[in-house]
């Protein structure tokens, strides 16, 4: 290798750094002026230690026919249903309205496939019967009243952000 092509390939190195970073900056400019106008909201993410997701409490809660069976489901769990862990006391709701989970497990909406899809589905479903709890609503009228949702183009629920996602990496692999 001789000292031209070797200062040669340091220029064109050089010269890629230098466009690439000319480039980020117009994107990172860019990027600063649709934050300041509002059309980007911008989300922090917050790292936490590791913890164990529960999935026999999670296989108890889909298997539980009797409110008692929602509570002993509840009362198995250490972190996600526990009321004292991060301060979640909003999950008390679900052991105090136990009768409440099961007629909404009842109910024509809830997925009984045992496709892995539907496991999302009721994973979703759980989710909203536990707003309406929160909320002090019936669960069913909380999934009604999701199901019914107009979502816009800047809605980030789970089904909307999947879909953007999908049709963002359909446009790269073209």
């Amino acid at each position: 290798m001789s000292p031209a092509t070797t200062l040669a390939e340091k220029t064109a190195y050089a010269e890629l750094d230098a466009e690439r970073l000319h480039d980020w900056r117009k994107r990172d400019k860019a990027h600063w002026a649709e934050l300041r106008k509002g059309r980007i909201v911008e989300t922090r993410i917050r790292f936490t230690r590791s913890v164990p997701g529960e999935v026999h409490i999670w296989n108890a809660l889909k298997q539980a026919e009797t409110p008692e069976e929602v509570r002993a489901a509840y009362a198995m769990s250490k972190y996600w249903f526990n009321p004292k862990w991060h301060g979640r006391v909003y999950v008390t709701r679900i052991y105090e309205h136990a009768g409440l989970v099961i007629k909404a497990k009842n109910d024509s909406r809830y997925p009984r496939s045992d496709r892995p899809s539907s496991d999302d589905k009721r994973l979703e479903f759980f989710s909203v019967v536990m707003a309406g709890l929160t909320e002090e609503r019936s669960p069913l009228t909380a999934v009604d009243l999701l199901r019914k949702y107009e979502h816009s183009d800047e809605c980030y629920c789970r089904r909307c952000y999947d879909s953007r996602q999908r049709e963002f990496f359909s446009l790269i692999d073209l």
